[in-house]
């Protein structure tokens, strides 16, 4: 049984080029999934026939079907993870965005309240995501379930925890959170936290600098904002719902607040000309060069089958590799572009070289304040050189 984005919008080509049996289509997968194995779905699953398969002798293969499980039931039926289970120790990363560790993740919804649709015949939410097809409405669980989790996840000794949803959800919800997040943490910076929290957020998604400031003081350290372009015509077009004035705003407004901001960009839109791409470079040193940035994410813009970009990739042929999928690596841009692979490429090696700046080693050194943020920027120092050789030699 196979399931996930690409199954999701390709499901017929999966079956087609595979022994797969089934296909689950969406994001709700685990309750349909289950819902089969209790024998409580009301899809009738034909009897296995046995087929021989050269190399692998004789398996049972059900008969290939194309289930559809639509992300209607509300995830406050969910119960807590038990981690200790799950062998959660298998999954406490270790990776650049965590300062202490052990840590892990939560979703606290499936998966982004942003849906917002340009017109009724587009997909709602950001166009290159490729989320919205198996989650095309947002659910979130209570704060309360959050709050188990948290509280599970510290007695397991646990010290960070990344909320996963795409966007964590504004308004009453994220006051509440906070709120209990504060009195969890007894505390008000995450220096002191005894868990730190982190999210994903949108820029333009707060009008003031208040709820910044209301997620610092409860314990929040880390937030991961999609920047993706310096230029309003690839915000529009990607259906981000930004404007270039919120994003230097959203990243004033966390990291003065004392949040550890880190932004996402995308470089490649085939509606982009040489000068748009350095232009969103440049928006990445400036803000580098006033200490609103923390670190930053690379990368080529990359459209997912059953997205809305790849709908129009499809439509205005900008597709380079058609459905040859080992090419869609990020090694080299799957979309095509007034610019030159070796300029893309080498812009996002300029896009890493934008931290090499005197403001911006003076605005980090500066806003130290623990022995953890010394070791993560020890860790974060090696991935970034790493990142200065990115796509060195590749048409070599």
């Amino acid at each position: 049984v196979l399931c996930g984005d690409h199954v999701t919008a390709l499901p017929q080509e999966t079956l087609d080029n595979s022994l797969t049996d089934m296909v689950l289509q969406g994001g709700d997968y685990d309750f349909g999934l289950m819902s089969i194995l209790d024998g409580t779905s009301k899809t009738a699953i034909v009897p296995p026939r046995r087929q021989r398969i050269a190399n692998l002798g004789t398996v049972d293969v059900v008969g290939q079907r194309i289930v559809n499980f639509p992300t209607v039931t509300p995830l406050t039926n969910l119960p807590v993870i038990n981690r200790a289970l799950a062998k959660w120790w298998l999954y406490a990363y270790d990776n650049g965005n965590f300062i202490r560790t052990p840590a892990t993740y939560l979703q606290s919804s499936r998966d982004c309240w942003w849906r917002h649709k340009k017109n009724e015949n587009e997909l709602g939410g950001c166009g290159f995501c490729s989320w919205t097809s198996i989650f095309p409405n947002e659910r979130h669980l209570s704060v309360e379930q959050v709050m188990a989790e948290v509280e599970a996840c510290a007695v397991l000794g646990i010290k960070e925890i990344f909320d996963d949803a795409g966007t964590i959800m504004p308004g009453s919800w994220l006051e509440e959170l906070c709120l209990q997040l504060r009195q969890f943490n007894r505390v008000q910076l995450w220096q002191q936290a005894r868990i730190i929290y982190g999210c994903n957020a949108k820029p333009g998604m707060f009008k003031t600098p208040a709820p910044w400031q209301m997620m610092a003081a409860s314990g929040f350290r880390f937030c991961l904002m999609g920047l993706e372009s310096a230029n309003q015509k690839t915000l529009d077009a990607l259906n981000k719902g930004q404007t270039v004035e919120q994003i230097y705003r959203a990243c004033q407004w966390a990291s003065e607040a004392g949040l550890h901001v880190h932004g996402t960009i995308m470089l490649g839109h085939p509606n982009e000309t040489i000068e748009d791409t350095e232009r969103t470079v440049e928006m990445v040193r400036t803000l580098f060069r006033h200490g609103w940035l923390r670190t930053v994410q690379f990368t080529l813009l990359m459209a997912y089958p059953g997205t809305q970009l790849f709908k129009d990739a499809e439509r205005n042929g900008w597709l380079r590799y058609a459905h040859d999928w080992p090419s869609y690596d990020m090694r080299t841009p799957a979309l095509t572009s007034p610019v030159s692979d070796d300029q893309l490429l080498g812009l996002v090696r300029r896009g890493y070289q934008t931290a090499l700046s005197p403001q911006y080693a003076w605005h980090y050194f500066r806003t130290l304040r623990t022995w953890d943020e010394i070791a993560f920027l020890w860790r974060g120092l090696k991935l970034f050189l790493g990142h200065l050789t990115d796509f060195a030699g590749v048409h070599a």
